[in-house]
């Protein structure tokens, strides 16, 4: 069941506005992109023009279906709704302390400072062993670099777009290829790939990558 999204009013009406602006105005857009490219290309198989308009319009696509989601389980908290001895969303609050001036500052003890240390690119190679939690933890830290990738067919696959479900599998094994992305079972749980890139391509929609690779249904990835 779909967890119930908690909005003020304010933070409701952003979301609708931008829907309406992504599914009227800028979905016509990208649909124009895309009929330019075929129209004045013949083989799309290497049009720049035509992977990259496509690629946005997977990712255009995904977001419309998030904010729908979250509109549809969205409850818009009124201010008034919460009692003044406590915070909650919606509550203004005011610190007393700064605003009478009579905050003290306490000097930071910079001898307690810990460094953390560089990021290699090697750290964004992954396993679907791992649980898929962990897999989404790491596309986040890491976006945009050093991004997450891993090994196929020879290939470095980059990950672009993807997120954790709840399916199962052997881990690594493909469980699905569809229109929404390719679902790749993971150490606890799977990982919907959205989208992803290989070498020297543009980023472009999980299923047309993966079709292109021969991927099917029970295909073993690292």
């Amino acid at each position: 069941m779909p967890k119930e999204v908690v909005l003020t009013p304010a933070g409701f009406e952003k979301l609708r506005q931008e829907l309406e602006y992504l599914s009227t105005v800028r979905r016509q857009e990208i649909a124009e992109q895309i009929r330019r490219a075929v129209e004045n290309a013949g083989d799309l198989t290497d049009n720049t023009e035509y992977l990259e308009a496509k690629s946005e319009q997977a990712r255009l696509e995904h977001r419309i279906a998030l904010l729908e989601e979250r509109l549809a389980h969205a409850r818009v908290v009124q201010p008034g709704e919460v009692s003044g001895d406590f915070v909650g969303l919606g509550s203004r609050v005011v610190l007393r302390d700064v605003e009478r001036g009579t905050a003290v500052e306490t000097p930071q003890d910079h001898s307690r400072a810990t460094f953390a240390p560089k990021i290699e690119k090697s750290e964004g190679e992954i396993r679907f062993d791992a649980p898929a939690r962990a897999i989404y933890d790491k596309f986040r830290a890491f976006d945009p670099w050093p991004g997450l990738f891993f090994e196929a067919g020879g290939e470095t696959i980059k990950l672009t777009d993807i997120r954790p479900i709840a399916a199962s599998g052997e881990p690594g094994s493909v469980v699905s290829i569809g229109s929404d992305g390719v679902v790749v079972a993971a150490g606890d749980g799977a990982i919907r790939i959205v989208e992803m890139q290989r070498p020297n391509k543009a980023r472009a929609a999980a299923r047309d990558v993966a079709r292109g690779l021969g991927w099917r249904p029970g295909t073993r990835l690292r």
